[in-house]
């Protein structure tokens, strides 16, 4: 369960507005980052606009691009690591980092005992 208050009009959208008012970085340049309702505004800014996959339909209809697969704790470095650098895992780190988190969830699993 999640509540988000904001004043009103002041969002995403507002902010990436400002950011691009003080330092002339101009909105199509950002990479806009959403999973949810209040985020639309924002997600329609651009044509760098991303949402996950577990995100609601009216979410995904709405932003440029879908990043299948992922979950919250891993959507943000998917789309900058692997859509904005283009960053191609080889086989050898693949499994070495499927052995990191196999390794990670069993020592937390041992701690939790």
């Amino acid at each position: 369960f999640n509540v988000e208050v904001n004043h009103k009009g002041v969002d995403k959208a507002f902010a990436a507005k400002t950011i691009a008012k003080l330092t002339n970085i101009r909105i199509e340049d950002m990479l806009i980052l959403g999973d949810s309702q209040n985020d639309i505004p924002a997600l329609r800014l651009n044509k760098n606009s991303y949402t996950p996959g577990y995100s609601p339909s009216y979410v995904k209809k709405v932003a440029a691009h879908v990043v299948r697969n992922v979950d919250a704790s891993n959507f943000a470095s998917e789309v900058i690591y692997k859509r904005v650098f283009k960053v191609k895992q080889t086989k050898k780190a693949k499994k070495e980092k499927e052995k990191a988190v196999k390794k990670a969830k069993k020592a937390k699993k041992n701690d939790g005992k």
